[in-house]
């Protein structure tokens, strides 16, 4: 997963908050353009991208479990992701972009 690498000794950001509960953590890697959203703890099974710059990863029940976005400093689609309202709420709050909005 791109985001949460990081280049030349830096961290990515990790987010955590009361109020997105169902959310592990928020990963942002500006030197790689991407961001990762935690949604579960649970394994990984399998990804599906959904464009070039957007993946959601699934647990053995096809539960959503993350979503990776990749050039993120452009703006983000967050239309037909898993929980993409609160998905967009977050993105806001780190003033990344929303070009296509969940409503």
């Amino acid at each position: 997963r791109t985001a949460g690498r990081s280049a030349g000794g830096s961290s990515p950001c990790h987010y955590r908050d009361g109020l997105m509960k169902h959310m592990e953590h928020f990963e942002h890697d500006p030197e790689a353009d991407a961001v990762y959203i935690h949604l579960s703890d649970r394994p990984y099974a399998f990804g599906v991208d959904l464009d070039p710059d957007r993946r959601v990863d699934y647990d053995a029940e096809s539960q959503p479990i993350g979503v990776e976005l990749l050039n993120v400093s452009a703006g983000v689609n967050v239309r037909d992701l898993p929980q993409a309202a609160v998905i967009e709420q977050l993105l806001r709050q780190h003033n990344i972009r929303i070009i296509q909005s969940a409503a």
